[in-house]
């Protein structure tokens, strides 16, 4: 599932880089469909590759927590941060299709970065078939 993709991959950046990378999951067993766990791993992706290449980070932190009906994720670096500002958007196409793909399930992406990392937040309700 999703989890062991995550852990994988966190695995992986471990062994092809000098960044540590920590992950944590809540409790609860996570029971997203098929298409929200890859667009949400794939996402993960593309936010731990731009960590790897951009932030100069030491430590990306994972985690997934689900409360109830909601899934949130966030995948924190303690880089040198990235300028959000409309040109992130329109320029590059990483931040743009995060938002765009979440959108796909409703779901909701929220960005904040300074010169001590960055931090992004992924929110997920569960639809009626994940519950």
């Amino acid at each position: 599932g999703l989890e062991a993709a995550i852990v994988d991959l966190a695995k992986s950046i471990q062994e092809t880089s000098h960044i540590q990378v920590i992950t944590y999951f809540s409790d609860e067993e996570f029971k997203l469909s098929e298409k929200s766990s890859l667009i949400i791993y794939r996402i993960i992706q593309e936010i731990t590759n731009n960590a790897v290449k951009y932030s100069d980070a030491e430590r990306i932190f994972i985690q997934m927590m689900q409360e109830q009906t909601y899934v949130w994720l966030t995948v924190e670096d303690n880089g040198k941060g990235f300028i959000l500002n409309e040109a992130a958007f329109v320029n590059g196409n990483g931040l743009r299709n995060m938002k765009n793909n979440m959108e796909i399930i409703n779901g909701k992406v929220t960005y904040n970065s300074n010169n001590s990392g960055s931090k992004i937040s992924l929110f997920y309700q569960l639809n009626e078939s994940e519950i």
